[in-house]
């Protein structure tokens, strides 16, 4: 086991807890979500889940995208197996543990491979063969004779041509439509970005930035615990200065 993977590891239960808190999720996972590109909405919901693990939010990250990319390889290794051609006893049986509770991202990691349709994966995990219906061909039906003679060749063409290029205006307008809104409100925040920006760092914005740093690498109980205790030490200083500055004391 090399480093990286050391600093990874996680019992298989809680793996398991973390697979199940995701799919509750699907903010992180289902791209059809509103909220998928939500950065601050995925933060907050890494936040919940990190607490419930008892592992930082950037742990949970990254185990998560470690059991995707095996669950990727143990996925693209079925499908290999079960190509076009091949029999039943060479199609591979999934053994990594995780398997079955990842499955609900097959939509997601579908690559799409050619799946022999004779060949069908139980929920057992065995493959039995799928049973072909042969249909009647469907009788065609000749249109009545008309006296219209078909357009010709040249004026197909140019049908095409200008139905082709409609579309392609229609879809730049709603396009560029799209872009202006986007660009707009990345404006908006440039603007507020430099702002932000344009204040100068004091030495409370320096030490502020590396604590909030310190704190996110703690775990949710420490974190809290060293919150309070500087929010009291602030709350005692507060009432220092007001008795220095004014005579008033707070019992």
């Amino acid at each position: 086991m090399d480093k990286k993977t050391h600093n990874l590891y996680l019992e298989k239960e809680r793996c398991l807890q973390l697979i199940q808190l995701v799919e509750a999720t699907p903010c992180l996972w289902d791209r059809r979500n509103a909220m998928y590109r939500n950065t601050f909405r995925q933060a907050g919901v890494w936040e919940e889940i990190a607490a419930k693990i008892g592992q930082p939010s950037d742990f949970c990250r990254k185990k998560w995208k470690s059991l995707q990319a095996s669950y990727r390889t143990s996925r693209s290794y079925l499908q290999k197996s079960m190509v076009t051609g091949s029999a039943a006893c060479s199609v591979a049986k999934p053994v990594w543990f995780a398997y079955e509770a990842m499955s609900f991202l097959q939509d997601s990691f579908d690559a799409g491979s050619s799946i022999d349709p004779l060949y069908q994966p139980e929920k057992n995990g065995t493959i039995l063969p799928a049973i072909a219906t042969i249909l009647p061909p469907t009788a065609t039906v000749s249109p009545p004779a008309t006296n219209t003679p078909p357009p010709a060749p040249t004026t197909q063409r140019r049908m095409r041509a200008n139905n082709v290029k409609r579309r392609c205006n229609e879809a730049n307008f709603q396009y560029n439509g799209e872009v202006l809104k986007v660009m707009s409100g990345m404006q908006g925040v440039a603007e507020k970005l430099e702002n932000l920006l344009s204040q100068p760092e004091t030495e409370g914005t320096i030490f502020g930035t590396m604590a909030a740093k310190k704190l996110d690498a703690m775990s949710p109980i420490r974190r809290r615990k060293l919150i309070l205790q500087f929010e009291k030490q602030l709350l005692a200083e507060e009432e220092l200065r007001l008795y220095e500055n004014h005579g008033v004391r707070i019992d």
